[in-house]
């Protein structure tokens, strides 16, 4: 939903649902991972449009690794594609080792981007600022760092947030957290 506030008048509106209608229950596993594949790579294709450089987010889940090694293989770069994984003290080793084995496999440059502790407390009232909304989420802070970073080589860095929800999560213990 979202809520129009205009002329001191407060109308709150449905802005999506999803038709559980239009879902196919009876589909083979087969039927089911082929519309997956359709969807992803319709969704990257339609990311790659444009004339700047691609870059992506890449912390070694499912998602990123999905997204980074579908693009990469689509780009058909002389070089290979930037990824940008965030990693310090802060956040653990978890994401790196998984982000490495992905860049091993496809044409993809590594970047790690070390977290610091002065660096998230000098940018936590600018990526506040970047939300535009309230996010009661840690990891918005060390996002917006390694974007910042990203930026400095590409002009789009993709990312698979909110996918790790679509592939069943990742537990919340994986990371300490």
């Amino acid at each position: 939903h979202i809520m129009v506030v205009e002329n001191n008048n407060i109308e709150i509106k449905k802005f999506w649902d999803i038709d559980v209608n239009s879902v196919n229950l009876d589909m083979t596993e087969e039927e089911a991972i082929e519309g997956l594949d359709k969807h992803l790579n319709r969704a990257i294709d339609i990311r790659l449009r444009g004339d700047l450089t691609i870059g992506s987010f890449l912390s070694g889940g499912i998602d990123s690794s999905l997204i980074t090694a579908l693009a990469s293989r689509k780009l058909k770069l002389e070089h290979p594609m930037e990824s940008y994984t965030g990693c310090s003290e802060l956040v653990g080793e978890f994401d790196s080792q998984f982000a490495k084995q992905v860049c091993e496999e496809y044409p993809v440059n590594y970047n790690e981007v070390d977290i610091q502790m002065p660096e998230v407390i000098s940018s936590l009232l600018r990526s506040i600022w970047v939300l535009d909304e309230p996010l009661a989420d840690s990891a918005t802070i060390s996002s917006y760092l390694v974007a910042k970073r990203g930026k400095e080589d590409v002009g789009v860095l993709l990312s698979g947030l909110g996918a790790d929800e679509l592939f069943a999560g990742l537990g919340r213990n994986v990371r300490g957290s």
